[in-house]
């Protein structure tokens, strides 16, 4: 029931969403319905977000209900202004739509189903995150890692899947799995949209199954397809006679997410990861990234609706995508502050992109006006969020040691990048770029590129703050500015081709020759999908953030993660254009379907894995192993939900990043302790931390091995504690004796006592 409540709901969205927009979408391939469940959904979740911050809702069911009569109000009154003018959709975008939706909704519920428990990896952190701001009424959510302060991550993709299970009545442990069903869905779904809508703009004798053909490959391109490692193993190991297959343990598939290799000066490795939707999927953890990516999508879908009506002529349809647009690109930096890049390029590129299609400067212009509001928007939308928000970010760093190697990248971006090239081939032979043009593009760039890492040299060997980066960074290296060099004369491959396909497609989209389906928005706009894409993955070529991490894990990995959004996209469009060109064209389509077909070895090999590795069926509870594996951790989770206030402070021993055993209660219930998982807490916070989580060690240390009643009760006064959880964890951690136990009852009262834990409160006078 909990599953057909989630389906229900988003169907309802879903529909409101698109009774409110159907009037101003009639021009478009799809009329706005292959993303109407998406935009539902962030429509719930945003309001209420915007309400509870300005203190007019509470995150709460009457609040989702009273943001959902909103919603149902804007949708009537939509329908009622365009009475008679409104179009349906076709029928055969509702029922291929729908097919989508339902088959990547239910298949995904399955395994979830199948694998519910939150046992590994981050999905603890992902859990404790949904729980808290579930259980958080009003704004900013609290942190149950760090009591006294508010969530300082971003939360807001979590507050979506809170909305929803809101409205669908259920518990945030079941929740997370059925939320990441239907993120599954919600991707697959919109992205489908958009390859059918861009492939039925480009193709002149438009066909519903070829477009419906094309929008399906596209979905399999972005949410199911992976890299090509699996393949890749399977011919090392042919090649060299190796019996051992790469599948061969449990955790073979974790390989696929760290293709890209970073070395230290010294030769330790530096772990760079390089997930890929499919992998986000299957891993299970509900991180920013993947609750992010249906909303990034959604926004290149709004942004190819803006460009179609202002080519079109049509202002009022523009206006109101061009509002949606902005409020997608406003909650980038709440929902994953990576994806605000992406965005915003997405939101700046309309009015160039309209200019060079048809020359019309005037639409350019009035979306230029457009862009300069949105902008401001997004600043006002953002503070919420920024009023709270710390971070680690200490700036940005040049890219002087680790260019990535060719194999590398093509390993990670493989299955994609043959119908990028299509892309790219198939728009040249219809209208080849100024050549001159295109190296008043490249030659500038790759040059300004060698500036730049040679400026960052100079930074590094003279200046303060280069000189104690580069001690860190090259610590024991002799001559650490020669080996940069080195590395270079080695790696610069993919800088030059990224700047190479970057220059490319910016030439062939400015092109005097093109005509016919060149010109079409479809072409168009793949263009700039590609060019995108080459963008976000020259970044981490160039530079990386400056973060706890020290290296560019972070950057590659978010940068990469949205560039493969890009590309499969692009890549779907390549592939069905060439197909339709016929000839060598079609061979080349046939090629990339080849290697898209390399790239669906990995998907179902690692579903049965992990489903086999599960010892948990049955159950959409995150939590339910716990009763099993963990009665008495079980047992006291239940009766703190039940027996204690959201706001409660209940302490446990620090928790350990990446150990699902630690900070259960603060996970499963949002009530906050004085220190959870201090090493992803640091991340989230920066250098702020340490002063945050000052003397709260030395606290722990004096409620759960006291030397005195006294020192007892002004421990629990000073940090608000209400309640002092003592189980496996603290008996270990504090070497807990019946001396503390005797101090403990004569300062609190035992309120809760099964097998190995018990729960004492704090007597207040």
């Amino acid at each position: 029931m909990a599953a057909l409540a989630w389906y229900v709901a988003v169907q309802f969205l879903g529909l409101l969403a698109y009774l409110s927009i159907g009037p101003y979408a009639r021009h478009l391939p799809a009329a706005g319905y292959t993303f109407s469940k998406t935009l539902g959904v962030f429509t719930l979740g945003y309001l209420l977000w915007i309400g509870t911050s300005l203190g007019v809702l509470r995150n709460e069911p009457g609040g989702v209900l009273l943001v959902l009569l909103g919603f149902l109000v804007l949708a009537a009154a939509a329908v009622h202004r365009n009475r008679g003018r409104g179009a349906m959709p076709p029928l055969h975008v509702v029922a291929s739509t729908e097919l989508v939706f339902l088959v990547t909704f239910v298949t995904w519920a399955l395994v979830r189903f199948a694998a519910p428990a939150v046992r590994h990896t981050e999905q603890p952190m992902d859990l404790m995150m949904l729980t808290a701001v579930s259980a958080s009424p009003t704004f900013p959510p609290a942190d149950p890692w760090l009591s006294g302060y508010p969530i300082s991550y971003y939360y807001l993709g979590y507050w979506m899947l809170s909305a929803i299970g809101l409205l669908a009545g259920t518990p945030p442990a079941v929740s997370y799995n059925l939320g990441q069903a239907c993120w599954f869905a919600l991707l697959t779904t919109t992205v489908f949209g958009i390859g059918y809508s861009l492939t039925s703009s480009v193709v002149a004798d438009h066909r519903i199954r070829r477009s419906i053909t094309a929008g399906l490959l596209t979905a399999v391109l972005v949410a199911i397809a992976s890299n090509l490692w699996l393949p890749v193993q399977w011919g090392r190991a042919w090649m060299r006679g190796l019996a051992a297959s790469p599948m061969a343990t449990d955790w073979w598939w974790w390989q696929s997410s760290r293709v890209v290799n970073d070395a230290a000066l010294d030769g330790r490795p530096i772990e760079i990861i390089t997930e890929f939707p499919f992998f986000s999927f299957v891993l299970g953890d509900n991180h920013p990234h993947l609750l992010a990516l249906p909303f990034l999508a959604l926004t290149i879908a709004l942004a190819f609706a803006v460009y179609v009506s202002l080519m079109a002529n049509r202002r009022r349809p523009a206006i109101v995508f061009g509002a949606l647009l902005v409020a997608t690109c406003a909650t980038s930096l709440p929902m994953n502050s990576w994806n605000a890049v992406a965005a915003l390029a997405m939101l700046a590129a309309i009015s160039p992109l309209v200019a060079v299609s048809d020359g019309s400067v005037i639409a350019a212009r009035t979306w230029l006006r457009l862009g300069l509001l949105a902008l401001l928007a997004m600043a006002l939308v953002s503070v919420p969020y920024l009023l709270t928000a710390q971070s680690q970010l200490e700036g940005f760093l040049p890219n002087l040691f680790h260019p990535t190697e060719l194999s590398q990248f093509l390993l990670m971006f493989g299955t994609l990048l043959p119908g990028v090239v299509l892309l790219l081939a198939t728009v040249w032979t219809a209208g080849p770029p100024d050549g001159r043009f295109f190296a008043r593009l490249f030659l500038p760039a790759t040059i300004l590129s060698g500036v730049w890492l040679c400026l960052g040299a100079y930074w590094a060997a003279t200046g303060r703050s280069g000189l104690e980066w580069l001690a860190r960074t090259a610590a024991g290296a002799e001559n650490p500015l020669a080996a940069a060099f080195e590395r270079w004369m080695a790696g610069w491959p993919v800088l030059v081709l990224l700047i190479a396909g970057v220059s490319v497609t910016v030439a062939l989209m400015r092109s005097p020759a093109r005509a016919g389906w060149v010109r079409t928005p479809g072409a168009m706009f793949g263009l700039l999908l590609a060019l995108c894409g080459f963008a976000l993955a020259l970044i981490p070529e160039l530079v990386y953030v400056h973060d706890v991490f020290a290296n560019r894990m972070n950057t590659v990995f978010k940068f990469y993660y949205q560039a493969w959004l890009f590309f499969g996209i692009a890549a779907a469009v390549g592939i069905v254009v060439a197909w339709t060109r016929g000839g060598a064209m079609r061979a080349g389509a046939v090629a990339a379907l080849v290697v898209l077909a390399a790239g669906l070895a990995y998907p179902p090999g690692t579903i049965r894995s992990r489903l086999l590795a599960s010892s948990d069926s049955g159950t959409f509870d995150a939590l339910d192993h716990l009763r099993r594996e963990r009665p008495d951790e079980y047992a006291a989770i239940e009766w703190v939900r039940s027996n204690t206030r959201v706001n409660d402070v209940v302490v446990q021993a620090p928790g350990t990043s990446y150990d699902a055993s630690s900070s259960l209660i603060s996970m499963a219930t949002a009530r906050p302790t004085l220190l959870g998982w201090e090493g992803h807490e640091r991340q989230w916070r920066g250098r702020s931390y340490d002063v945050l989580a000052a003397d709260r060690r030395e606290a722990l240390a004096a409620i759960y091995t006291p030397s005195s009643e006294r020192e007892l009760q002004q421990a629990l006064s000073a940090w608000s504690v209400a309640f002092v959880h003592v189980g496996p964890a603290e008996r270990a951690r504090y070497s807990v004796s019946a001396e503390h136990e005797a101090l403990w009852n004569a300062v609190m009262d035992l309120v809760f006592d099964h097998g190995t834990v018990r729960i004492y409160r704090r007597r207040v006078e």
